[in-house]
C-alpha cells in the first residue's frame, strides 16, 4: 500500500493553488497525519497484525485483566508515524444494552516495544501513513468562516491532498468499502462525533437524538474541538470485523492523544 506522503510545504503549495493561501497557516495547523490499515493477505513481513494470541506486554495484560470483558483485537506498528518507535494495542469488548443491543467497547495501550513477532494463526495489517484535512463542515473549519467559494475550494483541496498521495478520500467511497485509520480525521458523513463525546463527557444522554439537536450543542460547540480520533475500524470481512448488522464503523474518540509508552488513551466509543 505505497504512498506518497504530502510535506507541509507541500500543502501550503496545494493551499495557494486553491485559492486558500489565506488560510494556509491554519491549514497546516489542521492537517493531521493518519495510519491507513489495509488487510494484508499473505504478506509476512508486515509488523502489525490483528487476531491470534500474541504475548500481551505487561501492560497491555494488565489492562486485559483490568477488565474481563475485553480481548486482543489488534497490535499496530508505530514506526510508520513521525519515525516513532514503540506498538499500538487495541482490546475489544463485546456486551449488550438493557435492550439487548451490542455495546462495543474498546481500549488503546501504547507500548514502548515494537509489536511482537505475529502468531501463526493472526493476520498481518499494512500500515502505511497520510497526511488528512477534515471536511469543509467540520467545527474546526467552521471557526474559518469561509465563504462559499472557498468551501468548495476546500473540498477540492482535500480531493486533490488525497490524490497527490496515492489515495481515494472517504468521501469517494461507497460505505462499503473498508476505511481503518489510526488517528487523522474520520471517513464519515455528519461530523457531529466530537460534539457528541462532548456531550456524554459532561453527563447528557443522547440515546439516539442526533447531537446538533440537543439544547446543549451550541454552547459546547467550540469545545468539542478538543476531541480528537484516535481509531477508525470498518466492517472488513477479510478481517472478520463487524460491528453492526451492516456496514457500521467503530470509531474511538480521545482528548488525550499522547503516545508516550505506557499511556492508556482515554476514549469514548462511537459505531455509526
Amino acid at each position: 500500500m505505497p504512498m506518497d506522503l504530502v510535506s507541509p510545504e507541500q500543502l501550503r503549495e496545494l493551499a495557494v493553488e486553491h485559492g486558500l493561501g489565506r488560510f494556509e497557516d491554519q491549514i497546516a495547523e489542521l492537517a493531521a497525519k493518519s495510519l491507513r490499515l489495509t488487510a494484508g493477505g499473505r504478506d509476512r513481513s508486515s509488523t502489525s497484525f490483528t487476531g491470534g494470541s500474541p504475548r500481551l506486554p505487561d501492560p497491555v495484560e494488565a489492562e486485559r485483566k483490568a477488565d474481563d470483558h475485553h480481548e486482543f483485537l489488534a497490535c499496530i506498528d508505530l514506526s510508520s508515524l513521525d519515525r516513532r518507535t514503540g506498538s499500538l494495542w487495541v482490546l475489544s469488548s463485546l456486551g449488550v444494552d438493557d435492550q439487548g443491543s451490542p455495546i462495543h467497547g474498546a481500549k488503546l495501550v501504547v507500548d514502548t516495544d515494537p509489536p511482537p513477532p505475529a502468531p501463526p494463526d493472526a493476520r498481518p495489517l499494512a500500515v502505511a501513513m497520510e497526511l488528512t484535512l477534515p471536511r469543509p463542515w467540520s467545527a474546526q473549519v467552521a471557526e474559518l468562516d469561509l465563504g462559499g467559494a472557498e468551501t468548495e475550494a476546500w473540498g477540492t483541496l482535500r480531493d486533490d491532498l488525497a490524490a497527490t498521495q496515492r489515495v481515494p478520500t472517504g468521501d469517494s467511497l461507497p460505505r462499503s468499502v473498508a476505511l481503518h485509520r489510526v488517528f487523522g480525521y474520520p471517513d464519515e458523513r455528519r461530523g457531529d462525533m466530537p460534539l457528541a463525546c462532548e456531550l456524554a463527557a459532561r453527563g447528557f444522554e443522547l440515546g439516539s437524538e442526533p447531537a446538533r439537536s440537543h439544547p446543549e450543542a451550541t454552547a459546547l460547540e467550540a469545545d468539542s474541538t478538543r476531541w480528537r480520533m484516535a481509531l477508525q475500524l470498518s466492517r472488513d470481512d477479510e478481517l472478520d470485523w463487524r460491528w453492526g448488522p451492516s456496514f457500521e464503523r467503530l470509531y474511538l474518540w480521545t482528548t488525550g492523544c499522547t503516545l508516550e509508552p505506557g499511556t492508556v488513551l482515554p476514549t469514548r466509543t462511537i459505531v455509526q
